[in-house]
């Protein structure tokens, strides 16, 4: 099996997984509670908060906030921030054409509140549009929310010049930057970020965890009540162990980032080469140059994504053809739809996201079946 779907999910790596282990069987108290197993789990958490807190340069480790995962920290970011500054007389709302659902929905949920909804165009590259973000924020102007990188077509955002103009308007910058960590540097003060989302299971760690970075001052409304737990910024019972292994995960991806990255860079430079040269009327989705290095997404003339893919599955290849939360849909995604492609475009694009596990042999065997099975589709009045 060639698993080109690593910005679906990654495998755990087996440290990780050690580590997960090893925390669920040495820390079983709550770390809520105030009796002798209770306090050693709470200095355990208190470590890996300060652990992740350097990992991402964050100025104090209370502006560390862990989650179930990239879905609740951008929720808890849009809707918390927004619903904060709206009890200063902020209701505007900033985001991009290509974000994840898990912030556009929210911001639509504030659009139904009594908020003002932006939404910035990109340009064929899929980058945001900057002189539209200066244009569009204004002393209304609660939260502006971009991506770091896009899940689709892997585009960089120019985070730290959005940040800069909401910032001159008084506005709060959250960005997503759940397909960022081990491809590119997180830091948040290089960023000039009030608030980042973050997600383990896109850097080999486990699915459930995740981060929500939240600059000191920066004002919030916990969004999911109950107990005061994570400095009264999300209620529920802290997982320990998978907060252990995220913050192992997270190091990890930091320590072999530049190193691997090459390798990811060399791989996913080598597959566009070798199906630009085997399929005709394949073609990038985007600039290489302007997206995270380990991201491919190509369409190919005359034929449907989806077919594509069932056809590589029996051949032991996993890619998607864009976000795997939209995988049930059969319309082009709208990341491709704001590029400016058509639909027959977008619905013969495939996302190939390669991992660390991958080699330059795989890549080979992939372009070589495609290069078999593209021409095959295409032969079908139903592929097309």
């Amino acid at each position: 099996m060639i698993n080109f779907d690593n910005n679906a999910t990654t495998p755990v790596d087996e440290s990780v997984l050690e580590e997960l282990i090893r925390a669920t069987r040495d820390f079983s108290g709550n770390t809520s509670s105030g009796h002798s197993l209770g306090n050693a789990a709470g200095k355990y958490l208190l470590a890996c908060r300060q652990r992740v807190a350097k990992v991402l340069n964050a100025a104090d480790a209370d502006e560390i906030v862990f989650t179930s995962g990239g879905t609740e920290s951008d929720n808890a970011a849009v809707r918390g921030i927004g619903w904060a500054m709206k009890g200063k007389g902020r209701t505007g709302l900033v985001t991009s054409a290509i974000e994840h659902r898990a912030v556009l929905n929210p911001c639509e949920w504030l659009k139904g509140h009594g908020f003002g909804l932006t939404v910035l165009p990109v340009d064929g590259n899929g980058v945001v549009d900057l002189a539209a973000a200066k244009a569009a924020i204004n002393i209304k102007t609660a939260l502006v929310s971009v991506m770091t990188a896009n899940n689709e077509i892997g585009t960089i955002q120019p985070i730290r010049e959005l940040a800069e103009l909401a910032h001159a308007a008084g506005a709060v910058l959250h960005s997503d930057a759940v397909q960022a960590v081990g491809k590119m540097p997180v830091d948040v003060q290089a960023l000039g970020v009030d608030s980042i989302s973050l997600s383990a299971h896109k850097f080999y760690g486990p699915k459930g965890v995740g981060v929500l970075y939240l600059k000191k001052g920066t004002p919030y409304d916990c969004f999911m009540l109950g107990g005061t737990h994570e400095g009264g910024r999300r209620a529920g019972t802290v997982p320990l162990p998978q907060i252990a292994a995220l913050t192992v995960a997270l190091e990890l991806a930091e320590s072999k980032r530049i190193k691997q990255g090459e390798w990811l860079r060399g791989l996913r430079d080598q597959l566009v080469r070798e199906l630009l040269a085997k399929v005709p009327g394949a073609h990038v989705n985007g600039d290489l140059k302007q997206t995270t290095l380990n991201t491919a997404s190509i369409r190919f003339d005359g034929i449907y994504g989806g077919h594509l893919l069932r056809e590589m599955d029996k051949h032991g290849i996993l890619a998607s053809a864009g976000s795997a939360c939209m995988w049930e849909i059969t319309r082009p995604s709208h990341v491709l739809t704001a590029l400016g492609l058509s639909d027959e475009e977008g619905g013969g694009t495939i996302r190939f996201s390669l991992g660390y596990a991958n080699t330059p042999e795989e890549v080979t065997r992939v372009a070589d079946t495609l290069a078999k099975l593209v021409p095959q589709l295409r032969a079908q009045p139903a592929a097309l």
